[in-house]
């Protein structure tokens, strides 16, 4: 199984504002 990883991306200008990684807390 592998990490869920997830961006959040403003829209217009395209940087990325946050960049995470969750490993699920059950396994």
């Amino acid at each position: 199984d592998h990490p869920f990883i997830f961006i959040i991306q403003e829209r217009e200008t395209g940087n990325i504002l946050f960049l995470g990684r969750v490993v699920d807390p059950t396994q």
